[in-house]
């Protein structure tokens, strides 16, 4: 697992690619030279400098013909670039997991200006191509990033576009990800979307965090199962009238979830009915608390661990995860792993907080929160196989607190 990135910029970051070929489709329009767009694009993506000395000499233009060429294509790509999807979501989260991001790209100092148009400072240190540095795939840049911030080889990986940053990743020791439709032979990793980066990364730092706020809260007396009626109602407001039903248990239900915490909503799945109950949690404290309040039903299972690290197939007709999601980084792959545990036919249900604070302060320290984007969320449950059926906000007043959403496997 991996803790840092060393990113490229262009085509990897962000999509720059395609308004570069259009200011150098422009240029050599004005100077009377005709080159297909799809033979322009193929050549600036090996070198834009090789291309502009290929192109003089082909067809014997000025020393200083694409002189005016970085000002266009500037231009154009604070135009009309995007980032590519995922890009600030993955360079987050590998930022609040406690990892760093670099980039080291050929562009120049303009780098700077185009991630503040996108409001993406989110970089450790950052090499651009008027440093002096020697080109890709020298791995020059590289390892002056590795020396200067004490980086251990083992936990960078660098991505990008070409081969160029592949070579240069690798001849600096490093494991290298080429981002594109295509596998190419001389990377480690394949990606075609960023998010696909998150699986090989390190990103459950935080668990530790999360562990001891809840051992910190059954410490102070903060135990949800033993609220009075009016920390009921509180917390009530997270899972409304209906989650239970949302659930339709039967008889024969083997049930999970996800986040047990002290039992409060299992002894009201275990009241209902259900054949065999299963509870995961990160706190062993927390479970032990649980072991005691649950004492009474013997058709049941208490997991210590992280849902990322599990591995049930088909074993669940009932998945659900109350006030989880908020700590966990990889939703995505979280869903996956639910949606994979479910028999055909199976529920997940998922209380999903709507507060989109990104700490919970808590007086003597700061809980690191993921927030929750209901759009995302129910991609994930789509590309994991899952039919939305059920998508319920819960509102405090005019506030939207919690999204309940069900998904169903085919």
């Amino acid at each position: 697992m991996f803790k840092h990135i060393i990113w490229d910029f262009d085509g990897t970051l962000m999509d720059t690619y395609p308004m570069m070929v259009e200011a150098f489709v422009d240029l050599l329009d004005g100077l009377g030279v005709k080159v297909p767009f799809q033979t322009v694009d193929q050549d600036i993506r090996r070198s834009v400098g090789q291309t502009m000395a290929t192109y003089t000499q082909a067809y014997d233009l000025k020393s200083d013909a694409f002189e005016a060429y970085e000002n266009q294509s500037y231009e154009k790509i604070s135009q009309k670039s995007r980032l590519f999807p995922g890009a600030k979501e993955v360079c987050r989260l590998i930022e609040k997991a406690g990892g760093m991001n670099f980039i080291y790209t050929h562009r120049g100092r303009d780098v700077h200006d185009l991630l503040d148009l996108h409001d993406f400072q989110v970089f450790v240190d950052i090499v651009t191509g008027d440093q002096g540095f020697d080109r890709k795939p020298s791995p020059q840049a590289v390892d002056y990033l590795i020396k200067k911030h004490q980086l251990k080889k083992e936990e960078v990986l660098l991505v990008g576009d070409r081969i160029l940053d592949i070579l240069s990743g690798q001849a600096a020791g490093l494991k290298t990800v080429y981002f594109g439709q295509a596998p190419l032979e001389e990377a480690d990793y394949h990606i075609r979307t960023l998010r696909e980066l998150l699986p090989l990364m390190s990103l459950k730092d935080n668990l530790d965090s999360v562990r001891a706020h809840y051992d910190c809260l059954l410490e102070n007396g903060n135990d949800p199962f033993l609220d009075p009626p009016m920390g009921v109602d509180y917390m009530n407001r997270w899972t409304g009238p209906h989650f239970i039903d949302y659930l339709d248990l039967k008889d024969d239900s083997q049930v999970l979830e996800v986040g047990l915490g002290t039992g409060r909503i299992a002894k009201r799945v275990l009241d209902r009915k259900c054949s065999h109950f299963t509870g995961l949690d990160l706190s062993f404290k927390t479970l032990e608390r649980a072991r005691d309040h649950l004492a009474d039903y013997d058709h049941l299972d208490l997991v210590c661990g992280d849902i990322l690290d599990q591995d049930w197939h088909e074993a669940f007709d009932r998945i659900y995860s109350v006030l989880t999601f908020m700590h966990i980084i990889d939703k995505g792959r979280a869903i996956e792993i639910m949606a994979k545990a479910l028999k055909p036919g199976g529920l997940l249900l998922l209380s999903l907080d709507l507060d989109p604070s990104e700490t919970l302060d808590m007086g003597a320290y700061q809980m690191p929160l993921f927030s929750n984007h209901p759009d995302q969320i129910k991609l994930y449950l789509s590309q994991a196989g899952l039919e939305i059926d059920i998508e319920e906000v819960l509102f405090d007043g005019q506030d939207p607190v919690a999204l309940l959403v069900r998904g169903r496997k085919s």
